[in-house]
């Protein structure tokens, strides 16, 4: 045996999301959840990370008493504990049994509506694939599901388009075409987008797809904005 030969690094697991972590006593951020496809790690503010088998979920870190009651944290869309549950589901699922993409794509975003009288429906979240001249818009509440393979009768607490779009972002582009065919997503071509007309309602820019409109914030205006500049397929 060769003493000076050493095994080969382990590449670093994705970090798939990483979700806020208030504690007891007030709206104090202690830290983050870190989600991998395997594990799940709690970096606190101060001290050292420590880290549970994604499958052991928040009971696995033993930290529960310290988190704040999930109804003090309710004006986000889902509660940390509640994207934990729906992770360790998503994680475990076929499709995140395939190898993953190294780093996180651009070409999936969330903050996607349905357009119901003069204005979005917010209660209805799409995620967006952008998918060379094609862009796939996904139900989130509905199709949640069907994307990862999993029961219907399966309860995931956390069915927003933040968290369809953080999960479908890891996926191989491959396995995009199979999950529009089992979410049943509606697609509109490049030219389409093109010819839609802007909106802006009470100070929010949005595209318009049909009947589901797409909100132009921070981090998708670029994603859009170079979508919307790809050079037309060759026929």
């Amino acid at each position: 045996m060769d003493p000076y030969r050493t095994a080969p690094e382990r590449p670093p697991e994705p970090e798939l999301d990483r979700l806020p972590v208030y504690l007891r006593g007030g709206l104090i951020r202690g830290g983050e959840l870190v989600v991998t496809p395997t594990q799940l790690v709690f970096v606190p503010r101060y001290g050292r990370p420590r880290g549970t088998p994604i499958e052991r979920g928040l009971d696995g870190l033993g930290l529960a008493e310290m988190f704040a009651p999930d109804e003090l944290v309710r004006p986000a869309r889902a509660t940390t504990s509640e994207s934990v549950t729906t992770w360790v589901h998503v994680t475990a699922s076929a499709p995140y049994r395939e190898a993953l993409a190294v780093s996180a794509s651009e070409n999936v975003l969330d903050r996607a509506y349905r357009w119901a009288a003069g204005g979005p429906d917010e209660e209805i979240t799409f995620a967006v694939i952008l998918d060379g001249d094609r862009a796939l818009l996904i139900e989130a509440e509905r199709c949640f599901h069907a994307c990862f393979e999993l029961p219907a009768d399966l309860v995931l607490p956390d069915r927003s388009s933040r968290t369809l779009a953080r999960a479908l972002r890891w996926l191989p582009r491959s396995s995009f075409a199979r999950i529009a065919q089992r979410a049943g997503s509606q697609t509109f071509s490049l030219d389409e987008a093109r010819l839609a007309p802007p909106l802006r309602v009470e100070g929010r820019r949005y595209v318009l797809l049909g009947s589901v409109v797409i909100e132009l914030v921070r981090p998708q205006i670029a994603a859009i904005e170079r979508w919307l500049a790809t050079p037309p397929a060759l026929p």
